[in-house]
């Protein structure tokens, strides 16, 4: 009867603080009630996830009942303890849709950070485990989570002794290695997102810190669900299809030997995963790549400047122009580097004779912006940088 008193009760969720008080009082078991408490505001904090739209009123009352349970664990220790299990509830439950796998890994994510410092860490391990479920959409969700967990942190929320931020991004690239493509494209594209705030702002020197860290770090063990990382030709010219990797092992959801993995690190399977065999990967892998190069104090990569030129001659269309804009971005942020200014008019400049119209259009507006607009501008010598390339190389003409 008092369950029930709980889910009617849902609806309102100011008033479940004088519910539960109530059920608290009476018998004494303060986990209890809040366990009954936190089921009954489930179906409220997944926001209508069984309907094909999301009205504004459920939204409001799952923003009601996050704020809630925020505010009773924040004042009552015993209501942190019942939060494990609502954030296990809520990561099985999720619906395998983009729109609600973002919104409940936003809820979760919160009330990660109302939990008390030694009570994160086991939740983060937690998660990592979560990470190696059979299910595909179980391993999605793992990895949007790790995002808007990595995204949130401030000396506010973290000490500066955890290590389960760390861990949490080795186990976010990790699954670059995953079997499915999907897990591996999502993978590469949390990681591209996290790169690029840490590139933004000043206030996200720590994370920009930790990914650097993280890419040198020797890949961990076996791992279930990973596969081989899929080897590029160096010498080899990309421009066929039979360049892009198609080993037996990696569509067969094979597992990397250990002699394999003792010479790699997370960049080095950054740079392998440009040669993915399925284009949406690359794609991905292309963005991470460039926003790893443009990092605050981040040596230049040649490896990398010569995996993304690459890249601008790859089979699909939609790499080839990621990784013209990759490029460009490159350029622009170290207008200086003789080597990316190299690199630049090798890969992206010839890309105004591509075949499809589309990349030639972005190329010549790329080349507009840097050519005719840099000449304008008495501030950047960018232009006649690479016009004076141009004029010492004939092969560039």
């Amino acid at each position: 009867r008092g369950f029930c008193a709980f889910k009617v009760s849902a609806q309102c969720p100011c008033s479940m603080g004088f519910v539960c008080d109530a059920h608290c009082f009476g018998r004494g078991r303060v986990s209890h009630a809040f366990v009954c408490v936190f089921f009954a505001f489930v179906c409220v904090l997944f926001a209508g996830q069984k309907v094909t739209s999301v009205t504004k009123k459920a939204l409001a009352l799952k923003s009601d009942c996050l704020e809630f349970v925020c505010w009773r664990a924040s004042v009552h220790e015993e209501t942190r303890k019942s939060l494990r299990l609502l954030v296990q509830h809520l990561c099985t439950k999720v619906h395998d849709k983009a729109e609600f796998r973002n919104r409940v890994s936003e809820t979760v994510s919160r009330l990660v950070f109302c939990m008390s410092d030694d009570m994160v860490g086991p939740m983060v391990a937690w998660i990592i485990k979560f990470s190696r479920n059979k299910r595909i959409g179980f391993r999605v969700f793992s990895l949007d989570l790790a995002g808007e967990l990595l995204q949130k942190l401030s000396p506010e929320n973290t000490t500066l002794d955890a290590t389960w931020p760390i861990d949490l991004l080795a186990m976010l690239l990790s699954r670059t290695s995953d079997k499915a493509p999907s897990v591996r494209a999502k993978a590469l594209q949390q990681f591209a997102s996290l790169a690029a705030t840490a590139c933004d702002t000043a206030s996200h020197a720590v994370l920009a810190d930790m990914i650097k860290k993280v890419l040198c770090t020797a890949l961990p063990p076996q791992t279930p669900g990973l596969a081989k990382t899929p080897t590029e030709p160096t010498n080899a010219s990309p421009v066929t299809p039979a360049h892009i990797a198609t080993d037996a092992s990696v569509l067969a959801g094979g597992l990397m030997t250990p002699s394999q993995m003792g010479e790699e690190n997370f960049l080095a399977t950054l740079r392998r995963r440009t040669s993915d065999e399925k284009s949406a990967v690359r794609k991905a892998a292309v963005q991470a790549l460039c926003n790893v190069i443009v990092l605050p104090d981040q040596p230049s990569g040649f490896l990398e400047l010569e995996v993304l030129s690459r890249r601008c001659l790859d089979p699909s269309l939609s790499v080839r122009k990621q990784a013209a804009m990759a490029m460009s971005d490159v350029l622009f942020v170290m207008p200086k580097d003789k080597s990316v200014q190299r690199a630049w008019l090798e890969s992206v400049f010839p890309l105004v004779m591509d075949r499809e119209d589309s990349v030639q259009r972005k190329t010549l507006e790329v080349v507009s912006q840097v050519f005719l607009e840099g000449i304008l501008n008495a501030d950047s010598d960018l232009a006649w940088d690479l016009i004076a390339i141009i004029d010492e190389e004939p092969e560039l003409r």
